[in-house]
């Protein structure tokens, strides 16, 4: 009797083979106050290496997206944070 052969799962996180294009690219959205650059470039230079130490990706396939809002944008309790001082 033959032996089946698998095809490799398509949804396998390790398997970059297709190259960092790859839909299965991470994608990380940080939410913050405004940052000067240097803590911007500390902070997401950390997030890719965390992706490339867990899942085996490549740097490049790793994207991370800052929004920064400013204090008259975002409220916590009810009340602007430019206004809670």
């Amino acid at each position: 009797m033959g032996r089946a052969t698998l095809a490799p799962d398509p949804l396998r996180a390790a398997d970059f083979s297709r190259g960092w294009e790859d839909r299965r690219m991470p994608i990380v959205t940080v939410q913050q106050s405004p940052r000067d650059i240097e803590p911007r470039r500390r902070l997401v230079a950390g997030i890719t290496q965390a992706f490339i130490d867990a899942y085996g990706v490549p740097p490049e396939a790793v994207q991370v997206f800052i929004h920064e809002v400013d204090a008259e944008h975002w409220a916590k309790g009810g009340r602007l944070a430019v206004d809670r001082g």
